[in-house]
Parts: C-alpha cells; sequence; structure tokens
C-alpha cells in the first residue's frame, strides 16, 4: 500500500473500522518513503510522554510549529494537552505524501473548530519562513 492514492482511498473507505492509533500506524508504516527520510512511527504513548510535560499556557491563543509531522500523531495529543485553547498548529514534513495523509487524518479525526492546521511540504531544516 505504498501509492499515496491508494492509502487515502483506504482511510476513506476504513476510518472507523480501526481505532485511531491502528489508523495512524497503518499509514506510517505504509509510508514508502521512510528508509529514504528517516521517518519514524511514533506510538501513541510516547506522544503522550514527550507531550504531558509541557507547561500549562495561560494565554488563550497558541501558534504550535510541529516540524516532522509525518501522519500527524502528535496532533490529537496537543490539542488534547491545550483543549479549549485557540490552537494553530503549522505541521511541516519534507514528504508530500505525509502531509496529505496528516491533512485526511486531521479531517477524520479532529474537529474542534478552535484549531487551525496549516500544511507545509518542506524540509524543516531549510524551510525559510518568518
Amino acid at each position: 500500500m505504498s501509492d499515496i492514492a491508494n492509502l487515502c482511498h483506504f482511510i476513506e473507505q476504513n476510518w472507523r473500522e480501526y481505532s485511531q492509533q491502528d489508523m495512524y500506524k497503518i499509514c506510517e508504516l505504509s509510508n514508502a518513503e521512510r528508509l529514504n527520510t528517516a521517518a519514524y512511527y511514533t506510538d501513541r504513548e510516547i506522544c503522550f510522554s514527550a507531550i504531558s510535560p509541557l507547561p500549562d499556557i495561560k494565554s488563550d491563543t497558541l501558534h504550535i510549529l510541529e516540524p516532522s509531522v509525518g501522519a500527524g500523531n502528535f496532533l490529537l495529543q496537543i490539542i488534547k494537552k491545550y483543549q479549549g485553547k485557540k490552537l494553530i498548529i503549522d505541521c511541516v514534513d519534507i514528504n508530500d505524501g505525509s502531509i496529505k495523509i496528516c491533512k485526511l487524518l486531521a479531517d477524520k479525526y479532529i474537529s474542534d473548530k478552535n484549531v487551525t492546521i496549516n500544511y507545509y511540504h518542506s524540509d524543516f531544516l531549510l524551510w525559510n519562513t518568518s
């Protein structure tokens, strides 16, 4: 299932049939470019362990950078951590297919109207942004 179009079709047809965790894992492991780009599947427990110690922030609006988003495994934990705040999340990935998959999964699993996600196909280390 290395072809992005086939994977997108699979997600569209099956996203309700699998747990979120399983769907993210399927998508990450289906990335045919992961060996070339050193992509790594991050388990939900690792995401939780990395996000939970982040500080509570008093601001009502947070702008967050996810520099190597992959399929978006960290997004659900970030949104949960800062629930109730207006979140603007910039997702960057070197693999255009990963960005497409991340966007599709976010459309399926993230319904919080306080969350805005921007997607950028770029090498974060070379990303020219202000």
